[in-house]
């Protein structure tokens, strides 16, 4: 059996060369999930063939935290910050209004409640690449990104969009959680 995880080195690496949320044209953006995307990783799926295909591009993959549903926000965050330490980028919570800088850019981190007692099933990404512009984000592996909400209504504040996804016989509804602003 395989390594769950990516050693340190291999981390660095992805994230030396491979992040990069302002590239045009992404070559394998069909390969990728709204994490992968967030994060600016044109990264197939395959790449990663030696690890375990359902927490490729799930929150702690990179940091080395699994994150299993049922979860809380709490854990979501750890998840988050771990990934983004291995990654070495910078990230700190901001409001979703926040004007970023060069060689910045912003993600905003939605769950979908999955009980009375607030736990999630699912998350969701978006990002933000320039300042005061709509918000980008892409449901799953195989679809196109978009700057429209499930309202087919543009993205310009996550806090008032609205995310659903119909997945089998479950809606997945999302519900903003908070904002990082992330750079190299």
């Amino acid at each position: 059996m395989s390594n769950m995880y990516l050693n340190r080195n291999e981390v660095i690496t992805l994230s030396s060369f491979l992040v990069n949320p302002f590239k045009e044209g992404w070559k394998y953006v069909l390969e990728t999930n709204c994490y992968a995307y967030a994060l600016g990783l044109d990264i197939p799926v395959n790449f990663l063939a030696n690890y375990e295909d359902s927490i490729h591009y799930d929150p702690g993959f990179f940091g080395g935290m699994m994150l299993s549903a049922p979860f809380t926000e709490e854990e979501l965050s750890i998840r988050i910050l771990s990934d983004m330490d291995a990654l070495n980028l910078c990230c700190s919570e901001v409001s979703p209004d926040y004007n970023f800088g060069k060689k910045e850019w912003k993600i905003a981190v939605f769950g979908a409640i999955t009980d009375k007692e607030g736990k999630y099933k699912d998350f969701h990404f978006l990002r933000q690449t320039i300042p005061g512009y709509m918000w980008t984000h892409k449901h799953g592996f195989n679809l196109e990104p978009t700057n429209c909400d499930s309202d087919n209504k543009v993205i310009s504040d996550p806090t008032k969009c609205k995310l659903y996804l119909q997945a089998e016989d479950n809606i997945f509804d999302y519900k903003y959680l908070k904002t990082f602003c992330l750079g190299k």
